[in-house]
């Protein structure tokens, strides 16, 4: 599947999204923690993709050092 690393970063993003409004009552009278909440969650959610982009492309590395050992 191409480009696979954007799945699981986007299920966990629509995941936090159903969460945080499910969840939005238990934070009425704390906006400013559920924001820290969302943010690091964003933030946790964008470094996984770009690992997962690296992991990908280091695989697809090795598949082609593989395949064509004079390179």
């Amino acid at each position: 599947m191409k480009k696979s690393y954007n799945l699981i970063p986007l299920v966990l993003l629509v995941y936090m999204i159903v969460m945080s409004v499910i969840g939005w009552k238990q934070f009425a009278d704390k906006p400013l923690e559920f924001g820290a909440i969302i943010a690091a969650e964003i933030g946790i959610i964008v470094l996984l993709r770009f690992v997962l982009r690296k992991r990908y492309k280091f695989r697809e590395e090795m598949k082609r050092q593989k395949n064509d050992p004079s390179a």
